[in-house]
């Protein structure tokens, strides 16, 4: 807060310098702290869904097995549906404007096909009004379908974004493979994922335990 404050008097010219600008700052922690969601809860949440059905299905779908994030999920047109050398796809307006094209797992795309009916055009998730899902909309869907699927944790579209990038890690697939699929521009924001997983399992106190233990 201080920080901005003397960076504010320079930008309006109150003051020449910062005294901040010497001040050395601990580096910001971004260790993704979400509590992880078993291999089993994400499935019972995936099926509660199915159950659902409607726009609730290919949300949770691209939500969880495309690990998106909440707008651009929510700002699917049914125009960004196409297929690429036998690949059903979506094209997305991702972080920072940037556009990417996505596959779409079989599963997903059953969902697709089963929500937009006869559609032609128009939003690809649409809310109970008939208008286009809303962030709102997705996090009350995204909560609702936890408690429908006896999930007592807290669950938000950022907690399937996480838990579907720790799925790929944990199903094996590379970890460069991994920051395509997030969209991570910087490979160290991956790599945390990876760490936070490992933390515990990696720890260096079995591999000390089981090197004394061969001594004796």
């Amino acid at each position: 807060m201080l920080a901005a404050f003397y960076r504010w008097l320079v930008q309006t010219g109150l003051a020449d310098t910062t005294p901040m600008a010497a001040v050395r700052r601990p580096s910001r922690d971004e260790t993704p702290r979400q509590t992880g969601l078993t291999r089993h809860e994400l499935a019972d949440w995936l099926n509660a869904a199915e159950t659902a059905g409607g726009s609730l299905y290919p949300m949770a779908c691209l939500l969880l097995l495309n690990g998106l994030r909440v707008s651009e999920v929510c700002g699917i047109d049914l125009d960004d549906l196409a297929e690429e050398r036998w690949h059903h796809t979506v094209s997305i307006h991702g972080k920072g404007d940037k556009h990417a094209t996505v596959p779409l797992a079989p599963r997903t795309r059953a969902a697709i096909a089963q929500a937009i009916d006869d559609r032609t055009d128009g939003p690809l998730l649409r809310n109970r009004w008939g208008n286009r899902m809303t962030r709102n909309n997705v996090a009350t869907a995204v909560s609702t379908l936890a408690a429908r699927a006896g999930i007592q944790r807290r669950m938000t579209p950022h907690t399937l974004r996480h838990a579907a990038i720790t799925a790929a890690l944990n199903a094996g697939a590379h970890l460069r493979d991994v920051q395509d699929f997030a969209r991570h521009a910087d490979p160290k924001t991956t790599m945390r994922y990876d760490r936070n997983r490992h933390s515990l399992d990696r720890h260096a106190t079995y591999a000390i335990a089981q090197y004394i233990a061969g001594s004796e």
